[in-house]
C-alpha cells in the first residue's frame, strides 16, 4: 500500500521542507503578480505589464539600462498618457 511516508522516507527532512518552502515562495509570488496585473486597484491604468505586477522592473531600468526614475516617469508619462 502506499502512504506519504514511505514515499518521502528517501529523504531527509531538512530536503522536504527547503522543497516546500521554494514551492510556497513561488506560489505566493506568482498569486501576487497575477493579483498585481488583473486585480489591483490600480490595474485599470495604462502602462507596461511587467512594472505593474512587481517592483523588479523599475530595479532593472535604474541599475541595469541607467536611466533614472524622473527619466523614467517621463517617458512612460509620454507614452501612455495624460
Amino acid at each position: 500500500m502506499f502512504s506519504i511516508t514511505s514515499a518521502l522516507g528517501q529523504f531527509s527532512l531538512f530536503t522536504v521542507l527547503a522543497v516546500l518552502v521554494v514551492l510556497a515562495t513561488f506560489s505566493i509570488t506568482i498569486v501576487d503578480i497575477i493579483r498585481n496585473i488583473f486585480f489591483h486597484p490600480l490595474s485599470a491604468f495604462p502602462g507596461p505589464r511587467l512594472a505593474a505586477s512587481s517592483t523588479w522592473w523599475s530595479a532593472y531600468q535604474q541599475v541595469f539600462m541607467g536611466r533614472s526614475m524622473h527619466h523614467i516617469c517621463e517617458r512612460l508619462h509620454e507614452q501612455y498618457g495624460k
